[in-house]
C-alpha cells in the first residue's frame, strides 16, 4: 500500500484588541506587528516542511517503482530457474534412459589385494555384467607398471588367441578367470607396482563397451 505524507497548514484567527486612549491603540498595533510577522515567519516554515514532504513522497514513490521493478525481475528470476530445473531433471531422465540401454561391466579381483605368497601372487580375476545387456567381448588387456609409471609387461588375450576367453556375458551375467605372476616379475625390483585390466567388446544393442580398472600389488 503506498501512503503519503501530507502537508501542513495553519490557520489562525485574529482578534485585534482594542482598548482606550492612545497608549492603549499603540500597544495593539505593536502587538498586531509582532502577531503578523509571527504568522509570516510560521507561513514560511510550513512552506518549507511541505517542500520537504513533497520531496518525500517523491522518494518514496521512486522506492517503490524500485521495488515493483525487483519484484518483477525476481519473480522472472525464480520462473527461469523452475525452467532450468526442469530441462535439467528431464536431461537427467534422458541420460538414466540411454544409459539402461549400454551394457557395463565391472572389473574386480579375488582377493582383493594382490599380496605375495610362496614367490607369487595369485588372483581371480572377475568380469560382471551389472546393467542388464548383454555384452560380447573382443579383449582383455593387461598391463603391469613399475612405481615410476613406466610399463614392465603387457599382454592382451582375444577371442581366437586364448581358449578360455569369455566370447559373450549375458545380462546380469558373471566370468572369472585365474591369472598370477612371480612375485619379482609383478613388483619390478620387489616394488610396490600396480596392474591394469582393459575390457572392451561389444553389447546386445551395438554400443561399444570400453572398461578400465586398475589394482595395486601389496
Amino acid at each position: 500500500m503506498k501512503e503519503k505524507v501530507f502537508g501542513i497548514g495553519l490557520a489562525i484567527l485574529f482578534v485585534p484588541l482594542f482598548s482606550f486612549g492612545c497608549s492603549g491603540v499603540e500597544a495593539s498595533s505593536e502587538v498586531e506587528d509582532a502577531l503578523r510577522a509571527q504568522i509570516e515567519i510560521q507561513a514560511e516554515e510550513i512552506k518549507s516542511k511541505n517542500l520537504e514532504i513533497e520531496n518525500l513522497n517523491e522518494r518514496v514513490a521512486r522506492l517503490e517503482d524500485l521495488n515493483d521493478g525487483l519484484t518483477q525481475n525476481l519473480a522472472r528470476a525464480n520462473a527461469r530457474v523452475k525452467v532450468l530445473v526442469d530441462e535439467n531433471e528431464n536431461l537427467r531422465m534422458e541420460i538414466r534412459k540411454e544409459k539402461a540401454l549400454w551394457a557395463e561391466i565391472e572389473i574386480s579381483t579375488d582377493p582383493e589385494k594382490l599380496v605375495c605368497e610362496s614367490g607369487m601372487r595369485r588372483w581371480l580375476l572377475i568380469l560382471k555384467e551389472v546393467n542388464g545387456v548383454g555384452v560380447s567381448l573382443t579383449k582383455i588387456n593387461e598391463k603391469h607398471y613399475y612405481p615410476t609409471g613406466k610399463l614392465s609387461g603387457e599382454a592382451t588375450s582375444t577371442p581366437s588367441s586364448a581358449e578360455w576367453f569369455p566370447t559373450y556375458i549375458p545380462p546380469n551375467g558373471e566370468f572369472s578367470v585365474k591369472a598370477g605372476c612371480p612375485c619379482g616379475r609383478c613388483t619390478g625390483d620387489k616394488e610396490p607396482n600396480k596392474i591394469v585390466y582393459l575390457i572392451e567388446g561389444v553389447d546386445d544393442n551395438g554400443h561399444q563397451i570400453r572398461e578400465e580398472q586398475e589394482f595395486f600389488f601389496n
